[in-house]
């Protein structure tokens, strides 16, 4: 299931709830993979890990690792337990979602382009800012159309779900601020990492020039999460998460 060391990759998720039941297909599409990841770690609530599911106890036996994360971080256990516990360990991470069936070049596609530019934070799926008419302030969220180049960008926010590579450097800072998430961004994740890599200046880069639109497990976007964030709910985030220095320097890159 995993490469033995030889990759430098470690791949990381979390899921919580009834998706635990499913989350096992995801793993095994990453597993068959044409690159395997050095670590493959599920980050679990403590009542999840305290009951795993027989194909979760199968997937242990051939290499994967679950771990206790607290439940209050929500879909920020994908990144933030490993950060603090392993940011100095130097390898590449890259997060997954618990639904996504993943093609088989999906991590060796993600490392390609780290290998090629380390400096940027890669992803397979991504979405542009896009400022107001006069822009004073960033669009709304909806307004912020999935990506259609691959440049490195200030202004391009990854999306977990495509999967995401971060480099050592930027798993530092994520763990510099600790173990606590902020109740502003305590269910989106995707754009407090995007703050993170904004003013740690690592732009956002795109696998390929169209945002991968991967397979997902049925049901599994009819999330709670998932409609909230977009209804509006990112729109109060942005709001209040991006001050004007940041500002400032997305409006270089924003326009359009």
């Amino acid at each position: 299931m995993t490469g033995g060391g030889a990759s430098g990759v470690v791949v990381s998720l979390t899921t919580h709830g009834r998706r635990v039941r499913g989350v096992h297909r995801t793993i095994e599409t990453i597993a068959a993979g044409v690159l395997r990841p050095d670590r493959l770690v599920l980050w679990l609530d403590p009542a999840d890990h305290a009951t795993p599911t027989g194909a979760l106890r199968r997937l242990v036996d051939r290499g994967l690792e679950v771990h206790e994360a607290p439940a209050e971080w929500g879909p920020h256990k994908k990144y933030l337990p490993y950060c603090l516990a392993h940011a100095a360990d130097g390898a590449l991470l890259v997060t997954a979602d618990d639904d996504v069936l993943y093609p088989r070049r999906w991590l060796q596609d993600l490392v390609d382009a780290h290998r090629a530019d380390p400096t940027t934070v890669w992803a397979h799926r991504s979405r542009m800012m896009r400022l107001t008419a006069d822009e004073s302030a960033l669009a709304p969220y909806q307004a912020w159309s999935y990506s259609r180049s691959s440049g490195p960008s200030f202004a391009r926010v990854p999306i977990g779900m495509g999967g995401v590579a971060y480099p050592a450097v930027l798993q530092a800072r994520l763990a510099e601020g600790g173990a606590g998430v902020p109740d502003l961004v305590r269910r989106t994740d995707d754009l407090w990492l995007h703050r993170h890599a904004l003013r740690g200046g690592f732009p956002v880069g795109q696998v390929r020039e169209v945002a991968a639109d991967f397979p997902v497990q049925l049901g599994s976007q009819d999330s709670a999460l998932f409609r909230t964030n977009l209804n509006g709910g990112n729109d109060h985030v942005v709001s209040r998460l991006y001050d004007p220095t940041d500002l400032e320097l997305l409006r270089e890159h924003a326009r359009g």
